[in-house]
């Protein structure tokens, strides 16, 4: 269940929350107050459903805090997990410009998270009053749909040990923790996430975490990962050691 902010300087915090976003952060405060305007903010916990493509109002999500999950939907309306969304991201502004495709999606808690909601309508009206926003809207489009089609390569090319860390280490990239000291990355991501993200058994995902344990690859833990090398990771799914 989603408990909406009150009301007393939402927008201010909306506003100050979008421009922290890579896609909004150069909009002009006009109309980035213009859309705060018309946007929520709300908090959810970890197992609430955040959006899903039957809403009456459709909507652009700003992840602030925390991270959502994104389920892709089939035609039958089965559900299974395909990305983890984080800090920062912003997802359904392809829908919201009308580029229609055969993907649909809902989004659940992935944990306790912060999430703004722009009404697609909202959005597209400011576009309008200036046309050099749309370099931006999209730039986040493009970028929405380059790290689906990412996620799709790493989950579907290559055998389960090549997907399994790719996987990983794309994920590491967007949301893992550095732990200075050791030079290592902490992912929240637990093997019920991954199996479900690659479409196998848990217990061939656990399999796999084993094998690149013993290695000194990774150590997984009950809800998490700990990535102690990443170069070995990066090799393992055939790409270059080195991490820009």
């Amino acid at each position: 269940m989603n408990r909406t902010h009150g009301q007393k300087d939402e927008r201010t915090l909306i506003e100050r929350s979008l421009r922290w976003t890579e896609g909004f952060s150069r909009w002009p405060e006009r109309c980035l107050s213009d859309l705060s305007a018309a946007a929520q903010l709300k908090r959810y916990e970890r197992g609430d459903l955040i959006a899903s493509p039957d809403a009456e109002i459709p909507v652009v999500l700003a992840v602030i805090s925390g991270y959502m999950l994104a389920r892709r939907i089939d035609a039958v309306g089965s559900r299974s997990s395909f990305d983890v969304i984080g800090p920062g991201q912003v997802v359904e502004m392809t829908q919201a410009l009308g580029v229609q495709d055969s993907s649909y999606f809902d989004y659940v808690a992935h944990s306790d998270a912060v999430i703004v909601h722009i009404p697609a309508s909202a959005l597209m009206r400011v576009l309008e009053t200036d046309p050099s926003l749309w370099k931006d809207a999209l730039r986040m489009a493009l970028r929405e749909q380059r790290e689906a089609f990412d996620g799709l390569i790493d989950r579907f090319v290559g055998g389960l040990r090549q997907r399994l860390t790719a996987t990983i280490d794309r994920l590491a990239t967007q949301h893992g923790v550095s732990d200075g000291a050791k030079q290592s990355l902490r992912l929240r991501l637990t093997q019920e996430d991954l199996a479900a993200m690659l479409q196998v058994s848990r217990q061939s995902i656990n399999r796999e975490l084993q094998s690149l344990h013993r290695s000194g690859v990774v150590s997984p833990d009950y809800n998490s990962l700990t990535i102690l090398d990443r170069g070995a990771l990066r090799m393992a799914a055939g790409r270059s050691a080195h991490v820009n």
